[in-house]
């Protein structure tokens, strides 16, 4: 993703392309202060009570002589320092917000995947235990309430996790500069225990229960490669 970073970043390509100019300039300005300049030409020349002529001229410059030459290549050498270390600042700064999006995502797919496939599926135990114990008057009313809310809440736990997943992901995005694919198979939400509760109620046994689940199916499956 780093690498990626680096091709698809604007930021950075404009710190690269401002270091690739100002490195083009510095080169210009060594080859003025270090080669001479020759000059070749002809000229006319016409005068009163003479015959017109032609004229020819050679001319060149010593830049070693040139304060003027030595001073443009020390200024270009500031201008390609200034704008290396800006470059490896617009860097430095990329790469970390590309580290800790990552770190952030890598939680929240850990954080979803443990709730997921730990802790909302005990739940959703301990609810149809408390139900089965309930209509066989084994656990009281209060044992099946404290069981509906525990998985009530490891359903709103898991959206939580899920939202803060997308969040994670989509400031990795940005940090990376693209889009990134996504593998189905990674985050897939599981309903079963909502599936089980629906189909206990379809076939008449709500009636003996203390409250109604909600029913919540989320479509969307996603990870971070």
């Amino acid at each position: 993703m780093e690498a990626l970073a680096l091709e698809r970043r604007p930021e950075l390509k404009a710190a690269a392309q401002a270091v690739e100019r100002s490195e083009k300039a510095k080169a210009l300005a060594e080859r003025d202060a270090k080669y001479p300049d020759f000059g070749l030409g002809w000229d006319f020349m016409q005068m009163p009570m003479k015959p017109e002529a032609w004229a020819g001229f050679f001319s060149f410059n010593l830049p070693w002589v040139n304060p003027r030459r030595k001073a443009e290549v020390q200024e270009r050498t500031k201008e390609l320092a200034a704008d290396q270390a800006a470059y490896l600042a617009v860097r430095n700064r990329v790469m970390f917000e590309v580290r800790d999006a990552a770190l952030k995502t890598r939680a929240a797919e850990r954080k979803v995947a443990l709730i997921q496939h730990d802790l909302l599926p005990r739940a959703e135990q301990n609810m149809e235990a408390a139900r089965v114990g309930y209509e066989k008057e084994r656990v009281d009313f209060l044992t099946l309430i404290e069981a509906q809310r525990a998985w009530l809440e490891a359903r709103l736990d898991y959206y939580k996790a899920l939202v803060e997943f997308e969040v994670s992901y989509a400031q990795l995005e940005k940090a990376v500069g693209t889009g990134l694919p996504r593998d189905k198979g990674s985050l897939q939400r599981s309903d079963t225990g909502t599936r089980r509760q629906e189909d206990k109620e379809t076939a008449g046994e709500s009636g003996r229960r203390a409250d109604r689940s909600p029913h919540l199916s989320p479509k969307t499956e996603r990870t971070v490669q």
